[in-house]
């Protein structure tokens, strides 16, 4: 993951306070928040304790992500805190960020952080964030179309007695997706 975004990837790490079920409600608390920093301390994002209070979080930055969106639906009491070196923050409950892009590496790498998993989940009836992810699928797109193929490199199975199968095994001689396919191969920059 840390090599797809310095070679210019767009990574999404989202977090939360509690674990959220079907239509995002949230459940118990989650004691593995802490752990998303193994990740995000690579690119200068540390999740801390303690959780943002609110329900709303206001556009704090003019960008594509967040064209047409003043602010993004979290759920309360579920919003974990992060603190960035660096980065835009996108969108914020108060002072705190819960939305922010940091660029990464020197091939136009970038992660989007995200304090709340639900602002990516709906409670229901017609998305409160469905502006921002038509905007979050746009941004992609366009990085994607914007950037050369990367040359993708087959990785060989184990073979012999007790090896076990690969998963892969049924796309053996294939292609990969074509790259302005969802799922598509890693780009070059």
């Amino acid at each position: 993951l840390e090599a797809y975004a310095l070679d210019g990837g767009l990574l999404v790490i989202a977090n939360s306070q509690r674990r959220l079920r079907f239509s995002n409600q949230a459940l118990e608390v989650n004691e593995d928040w802490p752990d998303a920093n193994a990740l995000a301390n690579r690119f200068g994002v540390t999740f801390v304790a303690g959780t943002v209070v609110g329900s709303s979080a206001v556009r704090s930055a003019s960008h594509p992500l967040m064209e047409g969106v003043s602010s993004l639906r979290v759920l309360s009491g579920n919003t974990a805190r992060f603190t960035l070196v660096g980065g835009e923050v996108l969108a914020r409950v108060e002072s705190e960020p819960v939305a922010a892009l940091v660029n990464v590496g020197t091939h136009g790498g970038q992660v989007l952080v995200l304090g709340d998993l639900g602002v990516l989940g709906s409670e229901g009836g017609p998305p409160a964030n469905l502006t921002f992810w038509r905007n979050l699928a746009r941004y992609a797109r366009s990085r994607q179309a914007a950037a050369p193929p990367l040359a993708v490199e087959p990785t060989e199975a184990p073979e012999g007695p007790g090896a076990a199968p690969s998963a892969l095994a049924p796309f053996a001689g294939s292609e990969p997706w074509p790259a302005g396919e969802p799922g598509g191969a890693r780009r070059q920059p």
